[in-house]
């Protein structure tokens, strides 16, 4: 079930399928009606051609997506890609004849000094953040305070963004030294609408700069290289930078295999499918509420997805004082989640309970005992 609100596809069960392919289309169709006489258009610049991309065909793919969602893998490709294919458009880089001279997405970038579609999206909400302390109405704090409780929440990806703003911005010292939320909120607060605009504009800038100055070195390593071996010099090549601070962020180790990952959620799953090993955090939700924060979800599988969140600490607090259950409990227990999921199936039911807010309970906690 959807509908049309303020210029945007709605959909009940939060998927942004078909709102992502309208905005593309729309996009691509404006690509198409300018693209001889402005995109392929070479007596104009290549920086006219890639400011007017921006503003009149970007901007119609990211409309509103400062307040979308969570987008899952599939989503973001697709969004990626949507945005790739405007500045190939331009700038070109693909060749089937001739693969070797194929550009990377980055070196596109780079040429286009564009933002990639997960820069975009970081950007808009920043803006949107910004509105929304100035001038939010209680209602809608209310609301998103309610899903702050999800790992994915719109809040927690606003807070994420302006660590990532944070991160940019920080040598050039023109933001105060603030560390805790409170005094970002502040900060956020007091800034005039301009100023805020202008550091956020100012970080995607930097953003786009370390791209095309990585690309940079890259080419000329690859040019250094390829003149040592042309002198017929054996080069040792190590791992890629990227691939080195995507090694940085996997903190969580399987138990079963040297493989590394970036969530507990991952590990899990991986244990599961590979090593046919479940998830440790079932045997400690026996019902739907966390004995820890006295959260009460209304699905056991909500309770194991809020349990295996690093961020809680409430699966950690549990195996320091509380006995799990049994194996065959368990396996009981994940028996009748499988019966439910299964009845709705087969009526044509996609369950939408999990997605459903928790309701906070009172009593002792397991923190205040330890």
């Amino acid at each position: 079930m959807e509908y049309k609100h303020l210029g945007g596809n709605i959909d009940v069960k939060a998927g942004m399928g078909k709102e992502l392919a309208t905005r593309q289309g729309q996009a691509m169709s404006t690509f198409r009606q300018l693209s001889k006489r402005v995109f392929k258009n070479e007596q104009l610049k290549t920086e006219t051609r890639s400011n007017l991309a921006q503003a009149l065909v970007v901007s119609r793919l990211t409309y509103n997506i400062a307040v979308w969602p969570q987008l899952n893998k599939s989503m973001n490709k697709k969004l990626s890609k949507a945005v790739m294919n405007i500045h190939r458009g331009i700038h070109g880089g693909w060749n089937p004849k001739n693969p070797d001279h194929n550009l990377t997405d980055g070196q596109v970038l780079s040429k286009a000094m564009a933002p990639t579609a997960d820069e975009l999206k970081r950007t808009a909400r920043l803006r949107y953040f910004g509105r929304l302390h100035r001038s939010g109405p209680l209602m809608l704090w209310a609301l998103l305070k309610q899903e702050d409780a999800y790992p994915n929440s719109w809040l927690a990806m606003a807070w994420e963004d302006v660590r990532w703003f944070k991160g940019l911005l920080q040598a050039e010292r023109t933001l105060p030294e603030v560390h805790e939320k409170q005094e970002w909120q502040e900060l956020i607060e007091k800034m005039p609408a301009s100023q805020w605009n202008a550091a956020v504009r100012r970080a995607q800038e930097i953003a786009t700069i370390k791209r095309r100055n990585y690309v940079e070195q890259q080419e000329w390593q690859r040019g250094f290289r390829e003149q040592l071996e042309h002198a017929g010099l054996q080069v040792q090549v190590h791992g890629d930078k990227c691939e080195d601070q995507q090694e940085a962020r996997l903190g969580y180790k399987c138990d079963k295999c040297p493989r590394m990952f970036e969530s507990l959620q991952k590990v899990s799953v991986h244990l599961y499918k590979i090593h046919h090993v479940k998830s440790e955090a079932r045997k400690f939700a026996a019902g739907s509420s966390c004995m820890c924060c006295l959260k009460q979800y209304h699905t056991r599988p909500r309770l194991i997805q809020h349990l295996l969140c690093r961020q809680t600490g409430c699966l950690q607090m549990m195996r320091a004082s509380m006995q799990p259950l049994s194996e065959e409990d368990a396996e009981q227990l994940d028996k009748e989640d499988r019966e439910v999921i299964n009845r709705d199936k087969q009526r044509g039911q996609r369950s939408r309970e999990h997605r459903l807010p928790f309701v906070q309970l009172h009593g002792p906690m397991i923190r205040s005992q330890l």
